[in-house]
């Protein structure tokens, strides 16, 4: 457990995240962070973990500010639109703009859009 804790720290601290931890970290289902990760609008790479040699996928401390700057969701999404969480996806998508993704299976109700399309539906 405590070799476990200092390579958190030290992943960390080389800017790497695993999938699950970079999910809380920009506060994203992780089943959306990997569906994102499949479809090749997030990069994940692989690195080597412990004594076994194991390998774990993760996200750049880079990519997922890339992620964040490109992409908006969330509680971000209902603060830039000036509406609940729940109706503020809903609202743009009755403007006519279309969502990067909406609600999956396993990937909860989140939608996610362009950062940049939503910040031009708005002006």
């Amino acid at each position: 457990q405590q070799f476990t804790l200092w390579h958190e720290q030290y992943r960390r601290s080389r800017g790497f995240f695993t999938v699950r931890e970079a999910a809380a970290a920009i506060q994203m289902n992780v089943n959306l962070l990997y569906h994102l990760i499949g479809a090749g609008h997030a990069h994940a790479s692989q690195q080597q973990y412990g004594y076994e040699k194991r390998m774990l996928l993760g996200i750049e401390a880079k990519e997922l500010e890339r992620l964040t700057n490109d992409y908006i969701w969330g509680e971000h999404l209902a603060e830039m639109v000036n509406k609940p969480v729940r109706q503020a996806a809903r609202h743009l998508v009755k403007q006519g703009l279309c969502p990067l993704y909406g609600p999956m299976e396993n990937c909860g109700d989140e939608y996610v859009f362009w950062r940049a399309d939503v910040a031009a539906s708005l002006a």
